[in-house]
């Protein structure tokens, strides 16, 4: 009797293999798929291969089902809240992985539904990116000392590349006159990156003092192509080199900085996205945030002509709101450069106000200090 226990339990262990092997077998055909049809990059291809990975491990941990056609909602959901120590973009990715492995198989009709599909991805908390300003990019520069270092600061601050699109350009992708390089960016696509003239004759002096003959363009010290750890090391050096290695900045940063000062340079929104390759122009709109001082003059410049309309600020009584309809003095920063009001549906924001409107309080506020209430309209 226990020894038909034992071949029981063993027989069970053997199809629980099977299965495994299985769904690991379907995951590098999906692997494949993405990297021979749909051009994914290998970053993306090593991305999914471990958060799907990670997904067929839970399920073997934790016994549940293996066979594709078993694996249900409920497992996907299973897994994502045992990610409690992971931010909400790393559980998006890894659902979105999860989604597409199981949608290709569905595709394939090994599936007839996605498990993972009903699921609604965690909401992000929109933050603004860090910025290295004007100054700490120009001060990179500065403390590069070779070609190389040169380069590949120039590349991500001066043409907004990423790191694996700086690292994946060929001699061939840059242009004989040196005046644009053709970049390959996620997903395959091309785009042509105009090369100013200062990242023009960083790349001039840098393939004047290139002593090798491989074909790409950013090389390591023996001529191969440079990896991502010689990569890191070299920026960390020049970080260290420009005393800015706790400032926050990264490779990526420089891309953020490119883009932040293009628009402040008063570019448009559509050309900026097709210098960054983004697929989708709302990505680009992250790169429209203000400064207190940008608003300080966007408010400012209603003071430069009179409006009619009457004696307010703005040709008129205060248009300001707290949601009773009323102005009050507990609304006013203490210095008058600033004022709380609540914009629907019910957020509040601080407005910035300008010299005569700060001036053009009194219409307002009382000599007391007591607020004269006035309906917001």
């Amino acid at each position: 009797m226990r020894e038909q226990g034992y071949n029981m339990s063993r027989r069970a262990t053997t199809v629980r293999n099977i299965e495994t092997a299985t769904l690991n077998i379907l995951l590098e055909d999906f692997l494949r798929h993405i990297v021979d049809y749909r051009n994914y990059a290998e970053t993306t291809l090593r991305a999914y291969r471990t958060d799907c990975g990670q997904f067929i491990k839970f399920l073997e941990d934790h016994q549940r089902p293996l066979s594709p056609e078993q694996v249900g909602t409920r497992d996907v959901r299973l897994f994502l809240s045992s990610l409690n120590n992971l931010s909400p973009s790393s559980v998006r990715r890894k659902l979105y992985a999860i989604s597409s492995f199981f949608e290709y198989l569905r595709q394939s009709e090994i599936l007839t539904t996605n498990p993972a599909a009903p699921i609604d991805p965690p909401k992000l908390k929109r933050k603004l990116p860090h910025v290295p300003s004007r100054d700490q990019c120009q001060q990179l520069l500065r403390a590069c000392e070779s070609a190389r270092e040169r380069l590949v600061v120039g590349l991500l601050y001066l043409a907004g590349l990423r790191r694996s699109e700086a690292l994946g350009l060929d001699m061939s992708d840059v242009g004989v006159d040196v005046s644009a390089i053709t970049v390959k960016g996620k997903g395959g696509h091309e785009r042509m990156m105009p090369v100013s003239s200062r990242l023009r004759q960083i790349l001039a002096d840098y393939l004047q003092a290139r002593d090798c003959d491989g074909p790409s363009l950013v090389a390591n010290a023996v001529g191969n192509r440079m990896g991502t750890t010689s990569f890191y090391r070299l920026f960390d050096r020049v970080l260290e080199r420009a005393e800015l290695t706790d400032t926050g900045i990264t490779p990526h940063t420089l891309r953020h900085a490119f883009a932040s000062q293009l628009v402040r340079a008063g570019v448009d929104i559509a050309t900026i996205s097709e210098l960054l390759g983004h697929a989708n122009i709302a990505t680009t709109s992250i790169y429209l945030h203000t400064t207190p001082e940008s608003k300080m003059n966007a408010v400012e410049c209603l003071c430069q002509d009179e409006v009619p309309g009457g004696d307010g600020p703005l040709g008129g009584q205060p248009r300001f709101h707290d949601g009773t309809g009323q102005v009050t003095t507990d609304h006013i920063g203490a210095e008058r450069n600033d004022l709380r009001v609540v914009a629907l549906p019910g957020q509040p924001r601080r407005v910035e106000v300008g010299d005569r409107c700060r001036k053009d309080s009194r219409h307002f506020i009382g000599g007391d200090g007591h607020s004269e209430a006035r309906p917001a309209y």
